[in-house]
């Protein structure tokens, strides 16, 4: 199975930078639940959506924010993808709200990131 989701220009650059961000967490905990060679293929896994994301990235225009990229995920990728936008979302809030982090900059990447949880959600709904 394969799952099309539609990202805009902002969307794919946040989601790359969270994901950049995030790698070394990502790869303690996947190594930490599933054991050191299931959690490399679950990090490679991880490694190839951003790849993906950073590939189309590169080809749109600096002003180029209105269009639409479709991405055809592996059900690994779009499963990998749900999984960190739904966690990192939580620990996120969490963390922005200890630290009172409400600047208007902040608030920006976190309706990104809900608008992305929001895809990825009504793609989940389409494919269940």
């Amino acid at each position: 199975m394969q799952v099309e989701i539609p990202f805009n220009r902002l969307e794919i650059a946040c989601l790359i930078l969270h994901m950049y961000t995030m790698r070394d967490n990502i790869k303690k905990v996947l190594k930490s639940n599933y054991g050191k060679v299931a959690g490399k293929n679950h990090l490679k896994t991880y490694d190839e959506v951003k790849q993906i994301l950073k590939y189309e990235f590169e080809l749109l225009e600096e002003d180029d924010n209105g269009t639409q990229v479709l991405f055809l995920f592996e059900e690994s990728e779009f499963e990998m993808l749900n999984s960190f936008v739904e966690i990192y979302i939580e620990k996120l809030s969490t963390f922005m709200k200890e630290a009172k982090m409400n600047s208007a900059e902040d608030k920006e990447q976190m309706d990104l990131l809900q608008q992305i949880k929001e895809k990825i959600d009504q793609e989940k709904a389409v494919h269940a």
